[in-house]
């Protein structure tokens, strides 16, 4: 079964390679904000760290850092408008998440401690707008 030659048009092409590349752009400018966000506020001792979270932000770090240095993906400083898109949609989404009373694995009304909303509003929403910048200074510096 061959595919409708309208798939393959200019205009669909198009919309990929850019969505590919705004793929890449959030990736690359969120993966060390959020190691560093994960590792120092999360993680409070050395024991705490296991094989799951290496892989799922360590790993991750790893592999966007090599895709930099292998890839010919053009990464503009102009761009940078793009670079923390979906920190804060996931800032929006944990203030949905915590009023629509969603809990963690352990039944805590919250994802991580950081963002408690319920115990310190205040703080919460101020650890969040600190994680919504660094995507945007990362994409700067790259």
């Amino acid at each position: 079964s061959e595919l409708p030659p309208e798939v393959y048009s200019r205009d669909n092409i198009d919309f990929f390679v850019k969505f590919v590349w705004f793929m890449y752009v959030n990736a690359l400018s969120t993966a060390p904000v959020v190691v560093v966000g994960f590792y120092g506020t999360v993680v409070e001792t050395f024991e705490d760290i296991d094989v799951a979270s290496v892989h799922v932000h360590g790993i991750n770090l790893l592999f966007i850092l090599l895709d930099l240095c292998l890839s010919r993906m053009p990464i503009q400083i102009l761009h940078f408008p793009w670079a923390g898109t979906f920190d804060v949609v996931y800032i929006i989404f944990t203030g949905i998440y915590f009023a629509a009373g969603g809990t963690d694995i352990d039944g805590n009304p919250y994802i991580y401690t950081a963002l408690d909303y319920g115990n310190s509003p205040a703080g919460a929403f101020g650890f969040a707008l600190l994680l919504s910048l660094p995507p945007f200074i990362v994409h700067i510096i790259m």
